[in-house]
Order: C-alpha cells, then sequence, then structure tokens
C-alpha cells in the first residue's frame, strides 16, 4: 500500500511532511476521527512520532478537551513535555449543536497557550 495516494488509490495525499529540526514529535488534535486517524496513520508509515489527542482519551490517546478553560495551559504542558515540534488539527464535530464551540476550539486553544501576551489575555488588549 502506497502512503501517499488516497485510500481509493487515486490522488496523492501529499509529499512526507517535513521532519524537524529536532526530530519532534507531531500532535494531532482530534487523532481518533476519521481524518485524524489516517493522519496518524500517514506519520506512522513514515517514522515521524506522534501525540494523538481525543475529548476522551479513547484509542491510547491523551485526553484533552480543548473547550475546556483550561485546554491553552494543558496543551502546553502537553506539547513541552512530549516534545511536540508540529500540530495539525483535525478535531471537529457537525450537526451536534456544539459545532461552532468544538470547531473554533483548537485555534483559540493554540493562540491561547503558543501567542502572543496579549492572546493569552495578558498585555493592554481584551483575552481572547
Amino acid at each position: 500500500k502506497d502512503p501517499t495516494t488516497s485510500a481509493g488509490g487515486g490522488d496523492p495525499v501529499g509529499p512526507p511532511p517535513p521532519a524537524s529540526a529536532d526530530g519532534g514529535a507531531v500532535l494531532v488534535l482530534g487523532g481518533s476521527g476519521l481524518v485524524g486517524s489516517r493522519v496518524v496513520e500517514i506519520l506512522g508509515e513514515r517514522d515521524v512520532p506522534s501525540v494523538s489527542t481525543t475529548t476522551d482519551g479513547r484509542d491510547g490517546s491523551v485526553a484533552l478537551d480543548l473547550t475546556d478553560p483550561d485546554a491553552p495551559a494543558a496543551l502546553r504542558d502537553l506539547c513541552e513535555s512530549r516534545g511536540v515540534s508540529a500540530v495539525v488539527s483535525a478535531a471537529g464535530c457537525v450537526l451536534t449543536g456544539r459545532d461552532y464551540e468544538v470547531n473554533s476550539a483548537p485555534g483559540r486553544a493554540l493562540r491561547g497557550a503558543f501567542g502572543s501576551e496579549e492572546d493569552r489575555g495578558g498585555g493592554d488588549g481584551p483575552p481572547p
């Protein structure tokens, strides 16, 4: 099976991910879903270390609820403790009544974890 082709054997899914300078892991948010599980699979086939998260920690992933107010701190701690150097967000949902909250959570959590002091609620600007 060629990991650079789609499940149907057609269009390529792209070149291998670039190796980070420090050989760090790739964090896959939503790593047990349809898209995220495929990303984790491709990374594994290419010997790229990865860390996968889900809201409830199923399938051997790390439990991380991105809608939780403490998510930015937990995300930063996770990245530091696991040597993460890149993040892929495949977290999301549709037709749940919480779509906006859930689908915007990865960006808010990442901005809160790694953005400027203003993004994290400090500085002179309003909190995110």
